[in-house]
């Protein structure tokens, strides 16, 4: 049985589109749910810090990093707020064609959910449909799956304009080679195996 507070948690928008999500869910939102901290503190009727991870553990973000900024692009696409995208977009705060660790960049992410007005901003501003993520599927593809017909026209039509890159698949900002220990990323493993590591 799934824990019964998920669909209300913070972290899952905090954390959208980053595959670290999986992790916490099949350990806990699906798994083990009454060892979650923040299902304790939200059962005790305490308020949850959105810096609190399932084990118990606080984790410190740089509110310039990188990896922020995109979480905070990705969590205005869940959210379907199209002034924040716009405004993140237009002052720089982060690059519409980065990608999170699965190498899905925004275009891909909007595409997955349909927003339409977000796919037409992102592929405006430079971003080419033709690149593809991690597991070789492009924004039209994420559009196709998830039966948004009118985002997978738009896409179709910058593809007729837009030339493939020579590189075709988004280098992600970490890999599993080389994860930057002190990126959001990096943090979320490193607890996770730590706490791992401590039950065994």
């Amino acid at each position: 049985m799934p824990c019964t507070h998920s669909s209300k948690c913070e972290m899952y928008v905090r954390f959208a589109a980053d595959p670290s999500i999986e992790v916490w869910k099949k350990h806990f939102c699906s798994g083990d749910f009454k060892k979650c901290a923040r299902f304790d503190m939200s059962l005790k009727g305490m308020s949850v810090p959105l810096d609190l991870l399932p084990n118990g553990k606080r984790i410190m973000t740089d509110v310039n990093s990188v990896d922020v900024g995109l979480n905070t692009l990705f969590n205005a696409i869940t959210k379907d707020r199209l002034p924040m995208v716009r405004s993140i977009i237009r002052v720089k705060a982060i690059n519409e064609e980065m990608t999170n660790s699965a190498g899905m960049n925004p275009t891909m992410f909007a595409a997955s959910l349909g927003r339409k007005e977000m796919v037409e901003l992102f592929l405006s501003k430079g971003c080419n449909p033709h690149k593809k993520c991690n597991q070789g599927k492009t924004a039209l593809d994420y559009a196709k799956e998830s039966g948004h017909d009118d985002c997978v026209e738009i896409i179709k039509d910058y593809m007729v304009k837009v030339q493939p890159p020579a590189e075709e698949i988004c280098q992600p900002l970490a890999t599993s080679k080389d994860i930057d220990s002190h990126s959001l990323f990096g943090r979320l493993f490193g607890f996770l195996l730590g706490s791992k590591q401590k039950a065994a």
